[in-house]
């Protein structure tokens, strides 16, 4: 569409399909969702926006701002600035005359309609994303200075050039690991590209600024407000993988001139074979590049996979010879088993719930009290009894028991609301009901008579749990408590 129908176009494509830079968004389920509408986004509203350009026809107009809405959906902060900025830049840069200074005024003159609306679909959006955006579990923040230029090096300096040029050369995990002779060579050829093109083409500086802008306003701020203080996140390609499309579209405005240009080259290259010989093997090389890069990448996980599996057919087995009443509470699954696991969505009631039979599959997805909990043991081939990670408290020294009032007692547990799994022992004179408390949460228990023990899932918000007896008459000793995350009380 920018450049015509013509063979050089697919350089530029080449560079967005093989570039590794993408690679780890893609192979992530949660990211993919983001990034691949995004880079949808970004090309169809590019293309809407250059056919306006040209034909001033208001149908573009709407594909705009349908593209841009689109964009929002996807991943709101990156396409609120980077879209506008992009079609801004380019208009600017490539569709209108003269300097760019003046390209600037008469962009924003000519493509009125586009402004507007993007503003009109701009402004509920981000009413929106202000009201439901739950920033609670990660604070947005700009960082200090120092934390901001270490992030920033990292981030632009380190990652993007090495994985925009076909590399880095070793992985660990997602993040990129390039050795400083890796760092070297990517700078090297970028600024030896950038130098040779700025002699050869009229307008290349507009495409690289474009460039710089894109990466520093739609992929470092943005980060930088919820990632800016943690160094190694700088190191995730994912966070400038959308930014790929936008490096092999200002790659392929070096080499090709757009219709709008009336004077595209300040020099000829030379003519002969050696232009499209060196173009043949700097090719070659990034495509090797690319595909050691990205060999390298999805082969350190092979093992990863391998103990994933041999996990789940182990937890199946287990899950189906277990007793139908059997009480396995949710526990985190391995590191080693689940790399990327979030809060809940770590739990085994969510990932490993469907590998059991009815009723035990319920049981397991609605953990009830009980004085025998299980847990999946490390390697999945057994229940075991659990362990329980987190905070344990008894009573002050020189007492036995918690002091109970009017059949209520107060145990100083205290919980975030994310889940976890209470538990306290206890002496009753005889068997009866009682409710535990944290926050909103309540459990409903059956505390027998004699010295026991009973675990349940608590998941409210507060300083204090309160268990207070169906029969404030009875005379319970608890003698202590412990509130935490399950994890398996034996390894084999």
């Amino acid at each position: 569409m920018l450049f015509g129908a013509r063979p050089l176009i697919l350089v530029p494509l080449g560079l967005y399909l093989f570039t590794p830079l993408t690679l780890p968004g893609l192979l992530w389920w949660a990211a993919g969702l983001e990034l691949v509408p995004l880079q949808l986004a970004i090309c169809m509203a590019l293309a809407a926006q250059v056919h306006y350009a040209r034909t001033r026809r208001i149908r573009h107009v709407v594909a705009v701002a349908g593209w841009y809405l689109f964009g929002l959906a996807s991943f709101f902060l990156k396409a609120a600035v980077g879209i506008p900025l992009l079609l801004f830049l380019l208009t600017s840069a490539y569709l209108a005359a003269g300097p760019w200074a003046r390209g600037c005024w008469t962009a924003l003159r000519r493509n009125l309609p586009v402004w507007g609306a993007l503003a009109v679909v701009l402004a509920p959006a981000a009413v929106l994303y202000a009201v439901t955006a739950d920033t609670g579990h990660q604070p947005v923040r700009l960082p200090g200075a120092g934390e901001t230029a270490l992030f920033a090096a990292r981030l632009l300096g380190e990652t993007f050039p090495t994985t925009a040029l076909g590399g880095p050369d070793t992985w660990f995990g997602g993040l990129v690991a390039p050795s400083w002779w890796g760092i070297a060579l990517a700078w090297a050829v970028l600024a030896l590209y950038a130098a040779v093109t700025l002699v050869l083409r009229a307008r290349v500086a507009r495409a690289w600024t474009t460039l710089l802008s894109y990466l520093v306003v739609a992929d470092l701020l943005p980060v930088l407000l919820g990632r800016g203080a943690f160094e190694a996140q700088a190191l995730e390609p994912r966070y400038v993988a959308d930014a790929a499309v936008v490096f092999a579209l200002c790659a392929g405005l070096t080499i090709l001139p757009v219709g709008e240009e009336t004077r595209p080259y300040r020099a000829l290259p030379p003519r002969g074979l050696a232009v499209p010989a060196v173009s043949v093997v700097l090719v070659g090389v990034f495509l090797v590049a690319s595909y050691a890069s990205a060999d390298a990448y999805t082969g350190q996980f092979a093992a990863q996979r391998a103990r994933a599996r041999g996990y789940v057919e182990a937890v199946r087995a287990t899950l189906a010879a277990a007793p139908a009443t059997a009480d396995v509470y949710p526990q985190p699954l391995p590191e080693d088993v689940l790399i990327y696991g979030f809060g809940e969505g770590n739990l085994s009631s969510h990932l490993l719930s469907p590998l059991a039979p009815e009723p035990l599959r319920d049981r397991m997805r609605h953990p009830r009290p009980t004085a025998e909990p299980l847990v999946l043991a490390e390697d999945g081939r057994s229940l075991v009894p659990p362990r329980i990670l987190g905070g344990y408290a008894a009573p002050e020294r020189g007492s036995r028991c918690f002091p109970q009032e009017d059949g209520t007692v107060t145990l100083p547990v205290r919980s975030d609301g994310a889940y976890a799994v209470a538990g306290f022992t206890y002496v009753a004179e005889r068997a009866t009901a009682a409710t535990a408390r944290l926050g909103t949460a309540r459990a409903e228990l059956s505390l027998r008579a004699g010295q026991a023990g009973v675990y349940f899932p608590a998941t409210g918000t507060g300083s204090a749990m309160t268990l207070t007896l169906a029969d404030p008459s009875v005379d319970l000793c608890v003698t202590g408590v412990v509130l935490g995350i399950p994890a398996p009380n034996t390894t084999p």
